[in-house]
């Protein structure tokens, strides 16, 4: 029986969203705090998460990221169980599975709770080889979330955000996947950071993947053009200078499809 941990400060929530989980054939556990449902996580090893976001002691935010530091309870799948819906995107960005606006309708949460069980069953049963893997990127909303995404997956993943890091990083960790913005800032050209890579002996044949990522919302129709133009120049110079492969506009819905070829 797969065992479900609920997490609410709210005892009636708790007690609502216990009997409507146990009617559905799960076992459940509880905890009225981030603090006391880590403690819980780490002894109990649930199969799922659902948690409230404000809590007193730790809230949810910082609970999800104390889970995500250990490999025992990292990946355990999480649900946030929220009044406050608009904040959906800020918990897409930090890596978490799904979200439900309370109060949620009972079929839409089990619903979830469902797909996100067999969504683990799947992953469990896949026999993932773990990468240290290297990301390097401007905007920290998005290695954050290539970072998260690929912890899930089982790689020791880890990231930087300029040139000279990114350099002293490559010599020191040797890293077995690179994955970096095509026009990060501070790094001009990008081409001249892979150059340098691909003189080291034990980096020639490690993958290299390029990304771009610019917010559309943020830019005029003139800066837009001018961005395409110079990601698709520097796309090219970084390819030939050594780069494996381009990989798009970062989507996080198809990230690790994206680059899977490049794990194995």
């Amino acid at each position: 029986m797969k065992k479900i941990l609920i997490v609410d400060d709210e005892p009636s929530v708790v007690n609502m969203l216990t009997m409507l989980v146990e009617e559905a054939g799960y076992n459940v556990i509880s905890a009225y705090n981030g603090q006391e449902a880590l403690e819980l996580a780490r002894k109990e090893r649930p199969d799922l998460i659902i948690t409230d976001v404000l809590m007193p002691v730790m809230d949810g935010f910082a609970f999800y990221k104390e889970l995500k530091k250990s490999h025992q309870t990292g990946r355990i799948p999480v649900l946030v169980l929220t009044a406050r819906g608009q904040m959906e995107d800020t918990f897409k960005v930090i890596g978490v599975d799904d979200f439900v606006e309370k109060p949620s309708e009972s079929k839409d949460l089990l619903q979830k709770i469902s797909r996100l069980l067999k969504e683990e069953d799947v992953l469990q049963k896949k026999t993932i080889v773990s990468r240290k893997i290297l990301i390097a990127g401007t905007y920290s909303d998005v290695v954050y979330r290539m970072v998260m995404l690929l912890k899930k997956q089982g790689h020791d993943a880890s990231f930087v955000m300029s040139g000279p890091d990114l350099l002293s990083k490559v010599v020191t960790t040797h890293p077995e996947v690179i994955i970096m913005e095509v026009q990060m800032e501070g790094i001009n050209p990008a081409s001249d950071i892979i150059k340098a890579i691909r003189l080291l002996p034990r980096l020639h044949q490690v993958p290299v993947l390029l990304y771009s990522y610019f917010r559309v919302s943020e830019l005029s129709n003139l800066e837009l053009l001018r961005k395409v133009s110079a990601t698709e120049d520097c796309q090219k110079k970084c390819l030939e200078a050594g780069a494996t492969a381009y990989i798009g506009k970062f989507d996080d819905k198809v990230f690790l499809r994206d680059i899977a070829a490049y794990l194995k």
